[in-house]
Formats: C-alpha cells, structure tokens, sequence
C-alpha cells in the first residue's frame, strides 16, 4: 500500500495516494500483532505434530486465541524492540555511543530469545509473559549436556540483512540505469540539459539534449527488495518458532513427544546429521 500510494503521487492521483500511505502506516503498526498471533498459531500447530496428533489449524487458531493477551504483549514489546534497533543503528558515536550500542544489542538479541520461548510456553502449558520468563529460568537448569552449545541460540540473527544488501545494491544500480535510458517515457524527473551538467562533472558528453530519469524503475526496485527481505524475514522467524518449540516440548515435556520422532528431533536440535556431523557452521 505504501509504495502504490507513492506510485499515485508521482502520477498526480494526490487524493488515493494519501489514503494508501495513511493506510499502510496503521497496516504497519497492526502487522506485529497479525504476525504474532500466527506465530502462535505455528507453535501450537508444531507442537501437534510432535506430540503425534493430526494436524488441526483450526485447534491452533483456537489455541492463539486463548493467549491472545500473551501475542498481544509479545506484539507491543516487538514493536519497542524495532524501535530501538532503529535507533541504535543511529546510535551516537564515541564511547558513550559505543557502549550503549553494545547494551542494547545485547537487550535486542535477549527479547528475540524470550519472545520465541513465550509462544511455546503459552501454547503448550498456557503460561503468560510473567510465567514464561520465570520457566525459561528454570529451562537452563534442565537442559542436556548435549544441547548445552544451542541453549539460547540465535538463529540467523541478522541473516536477511547480510543477504538482502548486495540484492539490494544490484537493483538499485540497475533501476538507476534502466531510469536513465527510459528516461521521459515513465513518470520522469526532468534533471536538466546534458551539456551543462556534464560539463560541471568535467567528463566527456556521451547524450545531448534534456536529460530526464524515470523515478518509477527505482521505486519498482526498491518495492522488490523491501518485498525479498519480508519473505526472508518470514521464513527465517518461521524456523524459529518452529525449533523454540521443538526446544521447549523436548525439555519440558520430554514424554510427550511422539516415540518414533525423539531421535530426528534429538539431532536437529544439536544441528546434526544421522552421523553426528553438524548441519551448520555453530
């Protein structure tokens, strides 16, 4: 919504673009708590299908829905959470900057632990924030010896933004070009005559004439990048969810498993093959 309404504003639709982009900012605020209940949703549905039981969506819903004070909470405490990865990444330089960078990078990567323990908790043993916390305490004096090394892990922590930078310089670079050579034709900026501006840059003149760039290609570009970068983030905190639940039923609720799924499970939470050989670098 938001990037069609900027799209509708370079097309002089004022009206219809204001609304989109009003619009999307009260999506934005609402999308934490979509995501959150069916994050909940997915946990319960995890914990259905290791404990052997058929698969029942409707039961998960049903399940998110009793806890809904909890993903209500867990959606808050996400939104603050963004909020101040924002603004560390502004973060003041020197060494008071410096310092309270690496406070709230540890605060950050602590809440996206609890906040991955408090779904199962509240699927499976209907536990709130408060009751949560207080179990993950107690979670660390349990756990085996050979999932000591994973205890707290976090996963792909910062994984789509490492993947997502060079996808996003490659469109940008070519949006920029491709806007160049299309020019007038697509909602256009008009930049000025060729000659004055390449004599400015004191290089040779390749065009002559108006130079114009078509701001549309760029936005298209950035539209696919911002789009790759939400599925990524998706499938990475559906990973999450899935293994914090997998964690949790196997120390907490070790007999609920169902038998014939305790030794795959076993060695996807150590991350390793059938042989014992690591799945990922730890």
């Amino acid at each position: 919504m938001f990037f069609a309404g900027v799209v509708l504003l370079f097309l002089q639709q004022f009206g219809p673009g204001i609304a989109l982009i009003l619009a999307s900012f009260l999506l934005y605020l609402y999308k934490y708590f979509y995501y959150a209940r069916l994050e909940m949703g997915q946990a319960a549905m995890a914990s259905q299908t290791l404990q052997g039981q058929a698969l029942d969506p409707k039961g998960a819903r049903a399940k998110a829905k009793e806890n809904r004070k909890t993903y209500r909470i867990i959606a808050a405490l996400n939104f603050l959470a963004k909020r101040l990865e924002k603004a560390q990444r502004k973060g003041k330089s020197g060494l008071s900057g410096f310092l309270l960078s690496i406070v709230m990078a540890g605060a950050l990567q602590v809440w996206d632990l609890v906040s991955h323990y408090l779904l199962p908790a509240a699927v499976i043993d209907g536990h709130g924030p408060k009751e949560g916390v207080a179990t993950m305490k107690r979670l660390e004096e349990h756990v085996p010896a050979t999932l000591v090394g994973v205890f707290g892990i976090d996963m792909a922590g910062r994984a789509v933004g490492t993947i997502m930078a060079p996808i996003y310089l490659v469109l940008i670079v070519v949006s920029v070009a491709l806007g160049f050579v299309v020019g007038e034709a697509v909602a256009p900026f008009y930049i000025g005559e060729a000659a004055a501006l390449f004599a400015e840059l004191e290089v040779e003149q390749p065009i002559a004439g108006p130079l114009h760039f078509s701001i549309l290609l760029l936005l298209a570009a950035i539209w696919i990048g911002k789009f790759g970068s939400v599925v990524l983030d998706r499938i990475t905190t559906s990973v999450k969810v899935l293994y914090f639940t997998t964690f949790y039923l196997r120390i907490m609720h070790p007999d609920a498993i169902a038998p014939e799924l305790k030794e795959p499970l076993e060695q996807y939470l150590r991350m390793e093959d059938a042989e014992g050989r690591p799945t990922v670098a730890h």
